[in-house]
């Protein structure tokens, strides 16, 4: 279970298969995590800047807590669609970022992104 003060909200969205991408020092239980620091001892050690080391349609939820900001622009878009591929149909992405027009988006040097409620509908397939 994803744990914090958001987790009741996202209850309904996580599924049996679950992977945490940048699951960091914290990793939800119950999940495969992923993460490119091996301090952290993720289950798979993996860049996100590359393609993603799992089959087509294998997860229900995928779950991104504070990472996608640190994604560079231009890899941002490869990897929305790796973890499109990924999930199966009908899956979930719980993305959890910092809003762009908050001062914790920008202080950050080692963010890369910027998200707002629209920046979602650029990797939105019914649009």
């Amino acid at each position: 279970m994803i744990e914090g003060p958001w987790s009741a909200r996202f209850a309904r969205f996580i599924g049996k298969d679950r992977l945490e991408i940048g699951s960091g020092a914290h990793p939800s239980p119950g999940w495969v995590t992923l993460d490119m620091n091996p301090d952290f001892n993720p289950d798979v050690l993996h860049d996100l800047h590359a393609p993603l080391p799992f089959d087509d349609e294998c997860f229900d939820t995928v779950l991104a807590s504070h990472v996608l900001e640190h994604i560079e622009q231009v890899s941002l878009p490869q990897l929305m669609w790796e973890i499109a591929r990924v999930l199966r149909p009908g899956g979930y992405l719980i993305a959890i970022v910092p809003h762009g027009s908050h001062s914790s988006a920008w202080e950050n040097p080692l963010h890369r992104q910027r998200f707002t409620e629209r920046t979602w509908m650029y990797f939105d397939r019914r649009l």
